[in-house]
């Protein structure tokens, strides 16, 4: 449709230039007015539609850029519960203790962090694990394994579709 009212413009415009310039009449200006208010008209449809266009794109790369560092600072946070996960102590250990704190605060540093993206995405990380997973070994502190487990696999799944918890 915008390509035919272009090319509808350009026909008449040439047209009200070839009279113009040869057999001047007095209703050829009304002619070459009408054209022109036609060709401004269309002129600002498509100025008009190319600046929604653009600003329609701008803030979907300023959205995108903003997800992009919020992701940065969960995989940061995923690494972080991810290296409590490796030290876990075992049961008896005296870092039991400083162990289990450090779960809790990562736990609540993540949930602050997630919170002032959303609070959607700070509900599904707090989320507990459907069923409780098998733990082999002495685990000392089971309780805040079996919640640093369910926080790692929610904290993925909110990374893996940041479109819809950010």
């Amino acid at each position: 449709m915008r390509l035919f009212k272009i090319g509808t413009a350009t026909v008449f415009m040439l047209d009200a230039i070839r009279r113009f310039f040869g057999d001047f009449r007095p209703a050829d200006l009304t002619i070459v007015v009408i054209e022109l208010v036609f060709v401004v008209i269309v002129s600002a449809e498509w100025a008009t539609r190319e600046i929604r266009d653009c600003r329609k794109r701008r803030r979907q790369r300023r959205r995108q850029q903003e997800i992009d560092l919020r992701v940065r600072a969960l995989r940061d946070a995923l690494w972080k519960g991810q290296e409590l996960q490796l030290r876990t102590p075992g049961s008896g250990d005296p870092y039991v203790a400083a162990w289990r704190q450090a779960v809790s605060n990562w736990g609540e540093e993540t949930r602050v962090l997630l919170k002032s993206f959303s609070e959607h995405a700070e509900t599904a990380f707090s989320l507990p694990m459907p069923s409780l997973p098998y733990i082999t070994g002495s685990v000392g502190a089971v309780s805040e394994f079996v919640s640093l487990i369910s926080h790692l696999n929610n904290l993925r799944g909110i990374i893996e579709k940041p479109d819809v918890y950010l």
